[in-house]
């Protein structure tokens, strides 16, 4: 679902990017950021509901190195690896659009809109158990 929302704050985004200039965007994302963390904020558990005292110390059950930890290691490679991946799709595409392809304003946004769907695509298509 993360992929989805995501896609739907790229279509959103580049649809005002139309109508209105990056700065007024970013002050409406954060003005409507700052009241939906106010409102949603006092439906948290209260601290003293959580059963935790934020005190206990607490140790890893796993060893860093040694013959248990590779494939935490090799799994954390593989993560690493998806997140260049998606950080340079995120960062680099609109870029790449407006200077060397000479995309209008607008849709810069269409690079990482298509690698959103293609991530929603793999993640629903991709399990079939």
């Amino acid at each position: 679902m993360w992929s989805v929302g995501t896609l739907a704050t790229t279509l959103l985004g580049a649809g005002l990017a139309f109508y209105i200039a990056p700065r007024e965007n970013l002050l409406w994302a954060a003005g409507v950021g700052l009241i939906v963390f106010v409102v949603t904020s006092r439906y948290l558990l209260a601290p003293a509901l959580d059963n935790h005292s934020g005190e206990e110390d607490t140790k890893s059950s796993m060893p860093w190195f040694g013959k248990a930890a590779w494939p935490l290691w090799i799994l954390g490679t593989g993560a690493t690896g998806t997140f260049i991946a998606e950080g340079a799709a995120s960062d680099w595409a609109a870029l790449l659009l407006r200077n060397e392809m000479g995309v209008e304003i607008g849709y810069y946004a269409s690079a990482f809109a298509t690698f959103a769907l293609a991530m929603i695509l793999s993640r629903f298509l991709g399990t079939k158990s």
